[in-house]
């Protein structure tokens, strides 16, 4: 047979099983086409004790966790050993966060709390609020919690800026070096119109 007859016949196999795939791909339904996206579902971690336990368990950042609270219907998260708001502990915190989110506690939004000891005027000791950082539901949704701890890691003034609502310690300021350094301005605080921020004074001591 001569070359030229193959390559008719060559064609006209090509063009049948073309157009078999586009007649195939018409009949299809639209799922087969095109893959569903696959949706995370939440974490079951419904109590405070439990998710203690999860969230000792972040990546680098677990050994902080302290414990959880639920401050006017919020989960709080309690951290500890935080001496200095220097760039690691933005991230730590943020990976914290991201952990935290997964879960269904989540759902009125997140706080991160730091509590220590501190004397007064006349030598009595208590423990006082060192910081406190509140995460509204809408702006919880914004981050994208996979990277997010890298971003405040380089610009940790980003942490600052993402949080509803945030209050730090004059006190705390002047013994941590690093901590108005990455401050985004010199406002010791960011009110939220929640007042998640004066709860947490209320609530801890300020």
């Amino acid at each position: 047979m001569k070359k030229w007859v193959y390559g008719i016949i060559a064609a006209i196999t090509v063009l049948g099983a073309v157009t078999m795939l586009k007649t195939n791909l018409a009949l299809a339904p639209a799922q087969t086409v095109q893959a569903k996206a696959k949706k995370t579902k939440p974490v079951k971690v419904t109590t405070k004790k439990k998710l203690t336990k999860y969230l000792k368990k972040t990546k680098n950042a677990g050994s902080i966790v302290k414990g959880v609270a639920i401050v006017k219907g919020v989960t709080t998260i309690k951290v500890k050993d935080v001496a200095d708001l220097k760039p690691v502990y933005f991230e730590y915190l943020a990976n914290i966060l991201g952990r935290a989110k997964k879960t269904p506690l989540a759902k009125n939004g997140l706080g991160i709390v730091q509590t220590n000891e501190y004397m007064d005027g006349n030598g009595k000791k208590d423990n006082m609020l060192e910081f406190s950082f509140f995460f509204a539901p809408a702006d919880l949704e914004k981050l994208d919690f996979a990277n997010w701890g890298h971003v405040v890691y380089r610009n940790p003034t980003q942490f600052y800026n993402s949080a509803t609502g945030y209050y730090l310690m004059t006190e705390f300021v002047k013994q941590a070096k690093q901590t108005k350094k990455f401050m985004p301005n010199s406002d010791l605080m960011k009110y939220d119109d929640q007042g998640m921020s004066v709860n947490y004074m209320d609530k801890y001591g300020a």
